[in-house]
Parts: C-alpha cells; structure tokens; sequence
C-alpha cells in the first residue's frame, strides 16, 4: 500500500480526492445550496439534522420558523386557518410521554379553522397548493392519505415539497403577517 502511494498517478488522484472532500465540507457547512433556475431554496443544518425545503409566495410579513420538535416526538394536528387564502397554519405535537404542545400560530386571526389530525403511524410528508403574492391554498400529504384542498383558487404558481422514505415533516417556515405569505417546510430524518 505504502509503495502505491508513491505512484505519482495515485498520488494525484488521492489529492483530488482529498480537495474534493474539502470543497463538499465547505458547501455543506455553509449551510445554504440554491437553484438558480428556480425561487426554491434548501438550507441544510448538518448539526441538528434537519433540513429545510422550499419557500414560495411573496415578501411581505415577517419571516418565522418552527423549533424542531423534540426527538420521540411527533406531528399530531396541523391547524390551518383558511377562506380565499391561507390566513394561518400551525402544528401540534405529542411527546413520547404523551404531553401535547402546540408551535407558535404563524399568520392572522382570518379565516375558518381547519384541523386536520394524523393517526397512529402516521406522518406529514409534504405539503403543496397554489401561490402567488400570497400562499393561496395549501393541502397536506401523508404516509396514509392526502387532506383536502385548504384556501382558495387562486395563485398564479403551483408549489410542491414532497420528502423521500425515512424524512417526515416536523415545521414550517417562512413569511406571515395577517396571512400566510411564503411557507416552506422543516424537515427531519427518523
């Protein structure tokens, strides 16, 4: 082994090997990969191991995101406030020890509240709906079904954040004031 690495060409190779591993570090410590062919945004954090995906609507409001619920912990209820648009959204989860906590409501007080509540087993896979300077509907898909349509009909821009096997959905991200803005989803591996 020692005598290959005196190849120059094996060599060579290890070095790029190595300076790739290093370019890979850096762009995953910096926390943020963009594609440029869309508004999409990814931002991973490798420390805590959860990631978010995705962000449509508009600028306006305030930016907000969910804490990542607790480890054993999981989604049960996601409150959605709704009329023409997506006036508010926000989740409840159960701990292992079977205590209920809600995240913070994101958006106004508008609309018609909605609860839509996940069974045994069950967990948030993605969530898609329309969009445009606001989030216009929203609909949440499972492991198990997929819930109504919630809002409205309209927006100009279709948005869609669907997680592979083994990641499940645990917050929500993005910009309220009195409705839903822009939403993006956090996500976590199990």
């Amino acid at each position: 082994m020692a005598k290959d690495l005196q190849n120059p060409k094996i060599s060579i190779i290890a070095a790029l090997i190595g300076a790739i591993a290093v370019i890979i570090g850096a762009i995953i410590q910096s926390g943020i990969f963009k594609d440029s062919s869309t508004s999409d945004m990814t931002s991973v954090s490798i420390a805590q191991k959860t990631y978010t995906l995705g962000l449509s609507g508009g600028t306006g409001g305030k930016e907000f995101k969910d804490a990542a619920i607790p480890k054993n912990s999981k989604a049960v209820t996601i409150k959605i406030w709704s009329g023409r648009v997506v006036y508010a959204i926000q989740i409840v989860y159960e701990t292992s020890q079977g205590y209920r906590h809600e995240t913070p409501k994101h958006g106004g007080n508008g609309g018609s509240l909605n609860v839509f509540s996940l069974g045994e087993g069950e967990y948030i896979t993605g969530i898609s709906g329309k969009y445009g300077s606001l989030v216009d509907s929203i609909r949440i898909h499972t492991n198990k079904q997929i819930s109504q349509l919630y809002g409205g009909s309209g927006g100009s821009s279709d948005y869609s954040y669907l997680v592979p096997n083994r990641i499940e959905i645990i917050g929500f991200y993005g910009r309220a004031g009195d409705k839903i803005d822009a939403i993006g989803v956090t996500t976590r591996e199990f």
